[in-house]
C-alpha cells in the first residue's frame, strides 16, 4: 500500500503513523524510501516535542504542508525532522477508526511540492483502506481474545443454566468433570439432586439457589 503510494505520487517517503495510548506520543508503525526500496519503523515523535503539530493533527482534518518548514503545523519540525532529512513537503491525512483518530498517513517529498486536489483524495483513499484493514485486524484481536476468555471460564469455572422452575438447561465441561454427572444426566434435574457424593450437599443447595436467582434477574 505505501510502496504503491510512494510510486503513485513519485514521492521519497510515505509512512503509517500510530498514536501510543495516551496520544502523548506518535510512533511509525511503517515507514517506506522509495530510493532505499526499504521499509522502516519505530520512530517515536513526542507531543511535548512537537506540540504544534499535535495539537493541529486535533483540530485539521487533513494537513497540507507544501512548505513544511514554515507551515503552522509542521515548522515544529525543522529542526530534528525536517532539515536532517532533506524533506521539503508534506501532506498528513488522520486514520480514523469508530469516531476517533487513532494515528495518520505520512507523504513526504524532498523536493518542494504543491499537492494536487488528486494527491489529497488518493492519500484519503490509502487512509481508508488501512482502517478497514485495521478494523478487520481488531475485530480479529476481540474474537481471538473472547475465545480465551471463555475457554479459560470453561475450564475453570463451574457454569450451570436453569429455567424458571430450577430445572437445569445448561451446564459446561468443568461442572461435568467435577459433578461427576454426564449432560444427559443433568439435563431436566434440579441443582439440589446432582450430588456426585464428592461434595457436602451445601455447596450443591448454594449453587442451586444461586442459579435461580440470576435466573430470575435475567428474565425480569
Amino acid at each position: 500500500m505505501l510502496f504503491r503510494s510512494a510510486q503513485t505520487i513519485s514521492v521519497e517517503r510515505c509512512s503509517i503513523w500510530l498514536y501510543n495510548s495516551d496520544k502523548t506520543s506518535i510512533i511509525c508503525d511503517k515507514l517506506y524510501l522509495r530510493s532505499e526500496d526499504k521499509w522502516y519503523e519505530g520512530i517515536e515523535l513526542l507531543k511535548s516535542d512537537f506540540i504544534p503539530y499535535f495539537e493541529s493533527l486535533e483540530e485539521n482534518p487533513i494537513i497540507i504542508a507544501n512548505d513544511a518548514e514554515t507551515h503552522p503545523a509542521t515548522s515544529c519540525f525543522k529542526e530534528k525532522y525536517l532539515s536532517p532529512l532533506g524533506i521539503k513537503s508534506m501532506l498528513d491525512v488522520p486514520i480514523i477508526y469508530q469516531g476517533d483518530t487513532i494515528g495518520v498517513i505520512c507523504i513526504e517529498s524532498l523536493k518542494s511540492k504543491v499537492w494536487t486536489e488528486d494527491e489529497i483524495n488518493f492519500t484519503r483513499l490509502i487512509s481508508s483502506l488501512y482502517t478497514f484493514s485495521y478494523s478487520v485486524s481488531e475485530t480479529n484481536r476481540i474474537s481471538n481474545l473472547m475465545k480465551d476468555f471463555e475457554y479459560f471460564v470453561d475450564n475453570s469455572v463451574l457454569i450451570s443454566k436453569a429455567d424458571k422452575n430450577g430445572k437445569i438447561t445448561y451446564v459446561n465441561d468443568k461442572f461435568i468433570e467435577v459433578s461427576g454427572w454426564s449432560l444427559k444426566d443433568v439435563i431436566g434435574k434440579d441443582h439440589n439432586i446432582l450430588n456426585s457424593g464428592e461434595h457436602p450437599k451445601e455447596v450443591w443447595e448454594e449453587m442451586y439457589f444461586r442459579d435461580r436467582k440470576s435466573t430470575r434477574l435475567n428474565s425480569s
